[in-house]
């Protein structure tokens, strides 16, 4: 009997190896067959041989580690792509200065990208590429099993996708800005994803309580990263709760929670200021704001003193707003100054036609 065992054992043996190789080997078939791009994936080329560059910068050889980059996917017969390009080219222009560059892609002719985009003007001021060959077409959107437009990618400063989707939707800002500002992390936002989706339950339920209990557990993961859900627990207390008193207090809460943190306190002054989710931002908290930046960075930084002009111009003292960011501009580097220059003709046309106004209101001199 014993020597009958040895070899019945060695059969079982054999075909448990076996067993375990074809399992391994049918895994590895698999791993290589998932080349579907999605998000961590390393993205595909920046640039293709046979698109067209139709306006703004040409796109680098390949994506640089450290910066930003939107490939979006339009036409200029598609409704929703319209409706977004003004957010985009407002995205755009915001984060230009932190090096986030946006590439529009449509694989319609040259011509008719060309004349579109130059009807535009200033209101689609960012790169736009002809792919009449559809090569981002097949290295983005077909990779990615993506059939609808507009469709956003977003690669992140490590050269991975980290967000593929509408461009409208809430969370392609949140993950654009938490790029821009060196605030994305994937195994964070993983970890929080769960709550993220609970709390957006709780507030379609109008379960309040339960939101302000999930947002501030996900804030407490890590304040800076999840700063813009403090944000959205202000905006909440305020329009949705319609709890005005609440939330003012637990704003100025935030100053002190945030006090070395110049760029949520920069965010917080940008939100009483001209947010257009607020309707009468508190002055005097975008005022603390940008005194405890200034604290940080210097009154004489340039960021600093944009936002005293922004904070002078919504006040209505155009003189200082215009005194501010000329200063602004002059001490700003190179590739800071476009958008300086914007705003300083915007707050000058603004001050030539209040004194148009005044001299018609005041009859003839």
């Amino acid at each position: 009997m014993s020597t009958t065992a040895a070899p019945i054992s060695r059969f079982f043996a054999f075909l448990a190896m076996v067993a375990v190789l074809s399992l391994a080997t049918s895994s590895a078939h698999a791993q290589r067959g998932n080349n579907k791009l999605q998000v961590g994936s390393k993205a595909p080329s920046a640039t293709f041989a046979g698109a067209k560059l139709i306006s703004g910068d040409a796109p680098p050889p390949s994506f640089e580690k450290g910066k930003t980059y939107v490939v979006e996917f339009w036409a200029t017969w598609c409704g929703p792509c319209l409706k977004s390009i003004p957010h985009l080219n407002d995205l755009s222009q915001r984060l230009r200065r932190k090096g986030v560059m946006f590439i529009g892609v449509s694989d319609e002719n040259p011509d008719k990208v060309s004349d579109f985009v130059k009807k535009k003007g200033s209101g689609m001021s960012y790169t736009v590429i002809s792919d009449v060959k559809k090569d981002y077409n097949k290295a983005y959107m077909s990779a990615a099993g993506q059939k609808g437009i507009p469709t956003a990618f977003i690669v992140g400063p490590t050269g991975n996708i980290v967000y593929i989707g509408h461009p409208m939707e809430d969370e392609f800002e949140r993950v654009l800005m938490l790029c821009s500002d060196g605030k994305y992390d994937p195994e964070l936002s993983e970890r929080a994803q769960p709550l993220m989706d609970a709390v957006e339950v709780s507030i379609a339920t109008r379960d309040w309580r339960q939101a302000h209990r999930q947002l501030d557990s996900i804030i407490q993961i890590d304040s800076w990263i999840f700063s813009d859900l403090m944000i959205r627990k202000y905006k909440m207390m305020l329009n949705e709760q319609g709890l005005p008193g609440e939330a003012e207090a637990y704003l100025r809460k935030q100053l002190n929670v945030y006090h070395n943190k110049p760029d949520v306190l920069e965010d917080i002054a940008f939100l009483m200021i001209n947010d257009p989710d607020i309707e009468n931002g508190n002055m005097e908290i975008a005022e603390q704001a940008v005194a405890q930046v200034a604290a940080i960075k210097g009154e004489k930084s340039p960021e600093v003193l944009e936002l005293v002009a922004t904070l002078a111009f919504h006040k209505g003292d155009l003189d200082q707003a215009i005194d501010c960011q000329f200063q602004a501009w002059m001490a700003a580097d190179a590739g800071y100054k476009a958008d300086l220059k914007r705003g300083l003709d915007r707050y000058k046309s603004e001050k030539a036609k209040s004194s148009r106004q005044g001299v018609r209101r005041g009859g003839r001199r």
